[in-house]
């Protein structure tokens, strides 16, 4: 649920393309208790960068981000971990489980995530 950086429970998409910077983006004032599981689903609108996240349901407010080209189709994805890089950084793991991953070549509707959300 965080980066190596924070512990406030917050949800994080974070990228690292492969030039250039770090992206995230966070939900704001959005803590999540680790105690229980949780549906998280973001979309992502790579001709407006705009991303919209999910969690249990509520559309939660995002700190500002810029993804539209760390979504290309070229890269290589890893989820819940991030791999370290020849510079020297070591790779971390996210510290939980995941369950259920989807990825779409659309971005969903908030009507068809709620949907999955109660599959």
């Amino acid at each position: 649920m965080n980066s190596w950086t924070r512990d406030d429970r917050i949800v994080l998409l974070e990228t690292w393309p492969q030039v250039g910077p770090i992206d995230q983006t966070r939900s704001v004032n959005h803590a999540v208790d680790y105690a229980r599981w949780h549906h998280v689903a973001v979309t992502m609108d790579r001709d407006s960068d705009e991303a919209i996240m999910y969690v249990d349901g509520e559309r939660v407010q995002l700190a500002a981000s810029n993804f539209a080209n760390d979504f290309l189709d070229n890269q290589a994805l890893s989820v819940g971990r991030y791999r370290g890089t020849p510079e020297g950084l070591l790779p971390f793991h996210f510290q939980g489980m995941i369950d259920d991953l989807r990825i779409y070549d659309v971005a969903l509707s908030n009507t068809e995530i709620e949907a999955i959300r109660k599959e």
